[in-house]
Parts: C-alpha cells; structure tokens; sequence
C-alpha cells in the first residue's frame, strides 16, 4: 500500500504577516458547523450583526434561502434580516439584485460549494455590489464555502482530500484569486481540523506561490471557530476551537515533484485560541489575560533505540520496509530472544507480531502484562531475558500503572539504561512518551468538547507528544481520513505538560 506523506510543521511564534483585511470594512470568517441559540456561534455572529452600521443584514446564497437566520440574529442583537437566493448569471447581473444587496450594510455568505459562488456571481454586478457594502464601512461574513471566497485566494476545484494532495502535490486544482479578496493575502481554509485540512492548507500555499509567485497567508479557521477581522485588520478568534495561521519565512523550503509526496520545513505556524487577537498587518499577538508564557520541558532519551511505527495495520509492520524488519537489523545474533508486551485482554496484535518473528526464525515470547502480573518474579524475569522489546495491542489508560514503582518496571528500566532496543506499534506508541492522550474515542467531537484527557506513559522520550495514527480509519486498510481528536490532542497536551516537541506520525 502507498504510505502517507509525512508533513511536519515548526511550530513558532510568527514575525510579520502580509497585510490582512481592508481598512474599509470588516470580515467575518467562519470555519463552518451548525450554529445554535447559546452556543459557540453566539459571539462571532453577534459581531456581525453589531459591526453592520445600519443593522440591515443579507443572508445570501446561490441555490436556498433558509429563514433560520431570519429570528437568530435579531435574537443576539436588534437587527433586521432579508434572505435571497442568487441562483444564476443572469440573476445576479440583475440591476434588482444590485440594489438589493446595496440596502444592507451587513452580508452573510451560507455554506455549500465555493465554486458555485465563483461561477455564478464572478464579474457580476452582485460582485460589485458585495465589494461597494465592504468599501463603504459594511461586514461581510460566510461560513464554510462563503468563509473561503472572502479570503484573497479560493480553492474551488481538484481533489479535495488532504491525503491525496499530500501524497500527489502536482495533482490538478483551481486557485481563484480574483474574486471578493476582502481579507487580502490570505487563503482561507475551514473545517481544518474536523476533515484534516491542515495537510491540504499549506499544499495550496505552495501551488499558488508556484504558479504566481505570491506568498499568501493561510487561515486554517476550525469548525465552529470564526475569526473576525477588523477595519484596522486585527482578528479575534471567537467560538469553540482554533484558528490556525500559516505563513512564509526566509526559512521556509517546500518541494513539489511528481510521483512524490508534499515536503515542507520552517513554515511559521500559529494556533490560536477564543480570546487571542492578531494583527494580520504587522503579525502582533495579543493573548488573552490568562495567557501563561510557555516554558519547555526538558527533553532526554534512552541509550538504546526507540522505534515508533503509527501505523494501526499489521501488513505495514511487517513489510520488507516495515518497522519488524527495522528491529531485526539491531538484533545481534541467533542467540537473541525479543519480549512482546501486550495485554490478555487484546492479544492480537502480539500473536500476529509472534507468529511473523518466528516465520523469519526470530526467537520471542509474550510477556502478558496486568494488575496481577505487575509484581510477578516470572514475568520480570522474561523481561530481563529479552534483548529487545515490542509494545503491542496494551491499553494506554492502565500500562503506566503495571511499570511504574514495580518489579516488572524496574526490571523493564534496567533493560532500558543498558541500551536495549525497543518497538512500539500502533497506538502503544503514545506509551513512549511522558503523556498519552486519552478519551480519544469517547466522542468524535472530543477535542472540541474538553473530554480528552492524560495519562501517563513510559517517559522513554521526554519532552515528546507523540500521536501516532493521525491519518488513519479505525479500520487500519482504507478510507484514511485525519483524526482531529489526535491531531488537536498532541497541540493540547504539549501545552498542558509544556512539552517541546509534537509528532503526528
């Protein structure tokens, strides 16, 4: 099987930015979700309505009107709401349609498909009419598609799934750069976490600056996240989640080739947070009162090698390139004999990882591990024998436990200090670490709802998040998709525990 593209982003606090919104009006960039009455979409949809002069607000798109917005807006400030459907050409080179539009001074862009918007209402008079209500002092917000055509640069067709784009860059895509650039030298991007489109952001930015030679910004604005800009061009990250930004620096390199997957180093990288505010002209951050300042743990590892395989499918581990293949390169003789660490519970994986060693006549046993076997002479003596050791198929919620102050683990950390090799795969990789990330699969929405939580690992790697299976279905094979419970759970806990390093593997 074809392998994902590895993407690793420097996390840092930005220098300058290009320039952000008009000074003329004020934008509103919402990253898509369903909105509700007291809920996260309050805030930044009461700032629409309030940053309208006159308080006469549009709701427009290009196929429905939904009258939903038509009571919630008057509800979070007084206001008064018309909805209209611009469904064609003609239709939106229509003189009613332009004055229509000029009697708001507030406009608000629904969700769908941006393309629709570009191919029907492009280098019309509702264009025109759109860009007039910014100039004179208006607000214009979208969620969704309608957030991502009020950023300077718009994806609106290609291949839409960051792991296809990750792995073919050159694959065919439409950047439509002249259509309503309100928020100026930006590609805006949403859903970014929820459908794992922090991969396909920064492929977009290095395909444009390709073809044009333009460094744009990129706004990774989360579902049920906005971010409102205002007429001096500072954003306000308001709502449920984050708001990431991308940017180039004189250190930021990139390569794409056909037939090779995206690579990408020094990329500036912010996320930012409800309450933090950024100068989109000149890159200022304003945190929040309770901002702490980030103070990095130490960072040590073992003397012997670690190796980490995030991937959830057996068949990868054991390829001809697989990490098994890896660890027999470190083995020195026939005399060898490698502990497997896994639960009674889930036996699996160690039985699949046991039958492969001995079919390449690699001496193993399983070392079952749980609350009865933490102190068992036996079993500390199995570790002590074993000149190397695989975690594979444990629960990263109770592992910690059965090595920590026992005679298994101080049998295991002595194997550890001598230089012993060790392998961790699929999800024991977040064991290697000072934390693992729990909670992730008691709801999909769980980094967004505050159900995640940590455990501790092994603290082989100190200073390392790890968070393996990023971009992987439960089903381990096909369908690979982006784990926002992961991805969003390795940034929470590296500032929870102050760790220096995040690996989404």
């Amino acid at each position: 099987m074809v392998r994902p593209a590895f993407l690793i982003i420097a996390l840092a606090f930005i220098g300058l930015l290009p320039r952000g919104a008009s000074a003329q009006g004020s934008v509103v960039l919402v990253g898509g979700g369903s909105e509700n009455y007291n809920d996260w979409s309050d805030n930044p949809y009461r700032w629409l309505v309030t940053h309208a002069p006159n308080r006469k607000i549009a709701v427009l798109h290009y196929s429905d009107t939904t009258t939903w917005f038509t009571s919630y807006f008057p509800w979070l400030s007084p206001c008064t709401v018309s909805n209209q459907a611009i469904t064609s050409i003609a239709q939106a080179n229509d003189s009613a349609t332009y004055r229509f539009i000029l009697e708001h001074d507030g406009i608000f862009l629904r969700g769908g498909d941006q393309a629709q918007y570009v191919a029907l209402w492009k280098g019309t008079l509702t264009e025109q009419a759109l860009r007039e209500v910014f100039q004179r002092g208006g607000v214009l917000g979208g969620t969704s598609a309608g957030e991502m055509v009020l950023s300077d640069v718009s994806f609106t067709s290609g291949t839409t799934s960051p792991w296809t784009i990750l792995r073919t860059p050159t694959t065919s895509m439409t950047l439509v750069d002249d259509f309503l650039p309100l928020a100026t030298n930006t590609l805006a991007e949403s859903h970014t976490n929820e459908r794992g489109r922090i991969g396909r952001l920064p492929v977009f930015l290095a395909r444009y600056k390709n073809t044009t030679g333009r460094s744009v910004a990129g706004l990774g604005v989360d579902v049920n996240t906005a971010i409102v800009i205002d007429s001096n061009g500072v954003g306000e990250v308001m709502g449920g989640s984050a708001v990431a930004v991308l940017h180039w620096d004189a250190e930021t390199a990139y390569s794409i080739e056909a037939g090779k997957p995206f690579a990408l180093q020094n990329m500036r990288y912010d996320n930012l947070l409800p309450g933090w505010k950024m100068n989109l002209g000149t890159g200022e951050i304003t945190p929040p009162p309770s901002a702490v300042a980030f103070t990095a743990s130490s960072l040590s590892m073992p003397a012997g090698p670690v190796i980490l395989d995030g991937s959830g499918n057996a068949a990868d581990w054991t390829a001809t390139a697989g990490s098994l293949r890896r660890l027999q390169t470190l083995l020195s003789g026939a005399t060898d004999s490698v502990g497997i660490v896994a639960s009674p519970a889930t036996p699996s994986s160690a039985t699949t990882v046991q039958t492969t060693l001995a079919g390449w006549g690699i001496a193993s046993r399983i070392i079952w591990i749980d609350e009865g076997r933490k102190n068992d002479a036996a079993t500390a003596a199995m570790v002590t024998a074993s000149t190397a050791i695989i975690f594979a198929g444990n629960s990263i919620d109770s592992l910690s436990r059965f090595f920590s102050s026992t005679t298994v683990g101080a049998a295991f950390q002595s194997r550890v200090s001598s230089g012993m090799s060790t392998l961790f795969l699929g999800e024991d990789v977040m064991l290697a670490g000072e934390q693992a990330v729990s909670g992730l699969y008691s709801n999909s929405y769980s980094a967004y709802y505050g159900l995640l939580s940590q455990v501790p690992g092994l603290g082989l790697l100190k200073g390392m998040q790890l968070a393996p299976r990023f971009f992987q279905n439960t089903n381990n094979t096909v369908g690979y998709d982006q784990s926002e419970n992961r991805s969003m759970g390795m940034l929470w806990s590296m500032g929870h525990s102050r760790l220096p390093f995040g690996f989404l593997i």
